[in-house]
């Protein structure tokens, strides 16, 4: 069935941080808050949030342990706005420090964290711990499997190639640095959404065609947009047909994306009577994962024929 979900994503953009944990967690509050008021399914604050803006000598007091002030305070923010909270905090855990991210669900429980699997060189000089995993975790919501990635693992595709086959669906980047063009390339390549949200340049929403779905801008720190992560990417090969019975049958039910430069195009269902498996059936079409493992087996095939043909 459809599943659609109003995602907000908060970027500090020229406000920066501030110079106290407490002050960063009024701005916390602000933030969530904003993102809250808009109805927010899922909403997300930078990497290490708490740590923005400290001066050097008050670093130290950004770290804490989970549960913790605040953790405890996203908790609370989860359950007053009934919305999941993605969060970047910086975490002691026993003797070492940890970059981390924690996803609350509605009720404010943890559901899941993720432990960024690279520092930079600066982190583990300064003492934080690299996580390791043998699968990037991935966590189930009430709209679907949500993974998270962290700021420098940007920097190594292995990893988003391995979340997006552990089943994520919405990849969620806190970070200091905005990624560039090289979220939308994941987004496109591994066909899942991806949500960052950056301390500075933008925080952007990215559907599965790599496309921005929104972006924060100058004075405008909180982005926010609905995305379906039913939806599937197909070829434009051998369906145009398709795509027109559907916009003729279905009107405003179904919204078809396309591109030019990449010979594809998104579906996504606005019926519950018309879920995308439907649609598939209905129509014959084949997304793009199948259409080009089809085309394998095929040359595969051709191929096999000349050898025994030759042989």
């Amino acid at each position: 069935m459809p599943r659609k979900a109003l995602v907000a994503t908060a970027c500090v953009g020229h406000m920066g941080g501030r110079p106290t944990v407490a002050a960063n967690h009024d701005l916390a509050v602000e933030l969530l808050d904003q993102m809250g008021g808009l109805g927010a399914d899922l909403a997300c604050l930078p990497e290490e949030f708490t740590y923005l803006g400290l001066p050097r000598d008050q670093q130290k007091n950004a770290w804490e342990q989970i549960p913790g002030p605040t953790s405890d305070l996203y908790a609370a923010k989860a359950r007053e706005h009934g919305m999941y909270v993605a969060a970047g905090m910086c975490e002691v855990r026993g003797d070492v420090r940890i970059n981390t991210s924690v996803l609350f669900d509605r009720r404010g429980e943890i559901v899941g964290q993720y432990d960024k699997i690279h520092p930079t060189l600066g982190e583990l000089e300064s003492g934080t711990v690299p996580g390791v995993y043998a699968d990037v975790p991935v966590f189930d919501t009430d709209f679907g499997k949500v993974g998270m990635l962290i700021c420098f693992d940007v920097d190594y595709p292995e990893e988003w190639e391995r979340i997006g086959a552990a089943g994520a669906e919405l990849v969620v980047f806190p970070s200091m640095c905005d990624g560039g063009l090289r979220l939308r390339a994941y987004a496109w390549l591994h066909s899942y959404v991806v949500v960052s949200s950056v301390s500075g340049g933008r925080s952007r929403i990215i559907n599965k065609l790599g496309d921005e779905v929104a972006a924060s801008g100058l004075g405008v720190h909180v982005a926010h947009g609905t995305v379906d992560l039913e939806a599937e990417v197909f070829h434009y090969d051998q369906q145009y047909e398709q795509i027109r019975r559907m916009q003729t049958d279905l009107g405003h039910r179904v919204t078809i994306i396309g591109t030019r430069d990449d010979g594809a195009f998104m579906v996504e269902s606005n019926d519950q009577a018309w879920p995308l498996a439907r649609l598939k059936s209905h129509y014959g079409l084949e997304n793009w994962v199948e259409y080009h493992a089809r085309s394998v087996r095929e040359a595969d095939r051709v191929l096999a024929q000349q050898s025994v043909a030759a042989g």
